[in-house]
């Protein structure tokens, strides 16, 4: 059903004090089989058809932030593309955390017996960011902030970890 599933980008245009910033979101489509990708394809020319919209969406902000589920990882084609073409910066590689797995974290109860403790998960969700050409900007901090249970239940927030970055 991920197909149908209407994937894309939104934009919210945000005016902090004189500074504008666009917040972009993404939802890439999935990989369900890394042997026999078959939306590989698809996967690609959506990162490339999001850097083209970030990069046509623009303007003189100061400042482009996309967060979202991309579904590929820093190695892969579509992840490349989209860096390349956009331009952004991916915020792990400025500040590299202990925790990086926001998909099939061995600790998150909702990773499936197949992902073992051999493997401590995979990172597909990301926040990038790119600064207009009259702004600075850097970052500060890249966390995992809900890595802890929901106590009462036992449970995990969702099945792919939350990002924070300063």
């Amino acid at each position: 059903g991920d197909w149908f599933g209407g994937k894309g980008v939104g934009l919210c245009k945000i005016k902090f004090h004189d500074e504008i910033i666009n917040f972009y979101t993404a939802h890439l489509h999935a990989e369900y089989d890394k042997k026999c990708d078959d939306y590989i394809t698809h996967r690609i020319i959506q990162a490339f058809d999001t850097a083209q919209f970030l990069e046509n969406t623009r303007g003189d902000c100061s400042m482009q932030i996309l967060a979202g589920d991309l579904n590929t990882e820093p190695q892969d084609l579509a992840f490349k593309t989209l860096l390349s073409t956009s331009a952004m910066k991916d915020s792990f590689e400025q500040q590299p955390s202990k925790h990086f797995a926001t998909h099939e974290y061995i600790y998150n109860t909702y990773t499936t017996g197949a992902i073992s403790g051999e493997k401590e998960g995979i990172r597909i969700d990301y926040i990038l960011y790119r600064c207009g050409s009259d702004f600075e900007c850097e970052v500060e901090k890249y966390e995992l902030p809900l890595l802890d249970k929901i106590a009462e239940l036992n449970l995990s927030y969702s099945d792919h970890e939350a990002l924070h970055v300063k």
